[in-house]
């Protein structure tokens, strides 16, 4: 089970991600959340781990030979690349005579800084790509639902607690913290070794990798 969500405040952009992975069996740890550098960017993906494990090989090579990369180049070329990537893995699948499902392909998340600009995109297992600066918040994986349904309660509270005029902006009151609420409450997690969470920090000047403010709802 994969989650991971992103959120633009006005000065910079959170990311984050679990950190587990599961073969039916086991449960064991697997960093999914990566830093694309020089640039500051960080990106993750949800899917088959072959599929994954090829478009981060490209994606590392690809951001350190290039020198002035934009957002239009980036965006078609991670397209490109997950639509070559996914369609090796499902005409490999269509010749084995087995049913190709969302979970046999990769959909990747993204988002940082290129020129000073801020961005946040997806692209899906199909080639479909959505920018979402406008609504400034993305999520992909199995947790999708569980995200934005936390961040909607927490929405409708605000709602309810503060004078109309300051709910035009619809992330009115939206914090780090609230942030990171929402997403512990919506990834998975393993019940015998507590939430296994990534976070990232975004600006123009870089990454950084803030501790977890949410310690007392740490198992």
């Amino acid at each position: 089970m994969t989650t991971v969500a992103s959120m633009m405040f006005e000065d910079h952009i959170m990311f984050a991600c679990d950190s587990q992975e599961n073969d039916g069996t086991y449960t064991y740890p697997q960093k999914k959340l990566q830093e694309l550098k020089p640039f500051p960017l960080v990106c993750a993906l949800s899917g088959d781990t072959s599929v994954i494990d090829v478009f981060w090989r490209w994606i590392h090579e690809h951001c350190a030979k290039e020198k002035n990369l934009t957002w239009k180049v980036l965006r078609q070329d991670i397209t490109d690349k997950l639509i070559e990537f996914n369609g090796v893995k499902r005409d490999t699948m269509n010749r084995s005579g087995v049913k190709v499902s969302p979970e046999d392909l990769a959909s990747v998340l993204a988002a940082g800084y290129l020129n000073g600009e801020p961005s946040i995109f997806e692209v899906n297992c199909m080639g479909g790509v959505f920018i979402h600066d406008e609504r400034r918040v993305a999520a992909i994986g199995t947790g999708v639902s569980s995200f934005h349904l936390v961040k909607r309660t927490i929405q409708n509270w605000h709602k309810q607690h503060n004078e109309p005029g300051d709910y035009d902006d619809p992330f009115f009151g939206f914090n780090d913290l609230f942030f990171e609420f929402c997403f512990d409450r919506a990834a998975s997690n393993d019940p015998f070794t507590g939430k296994r969470l990534e976070f990232a920090r975004i600006t123009s000047d870089g990454v950084t990798y803030p501790k977890r403010q949410l310690k007392d709802f740490e198992r």
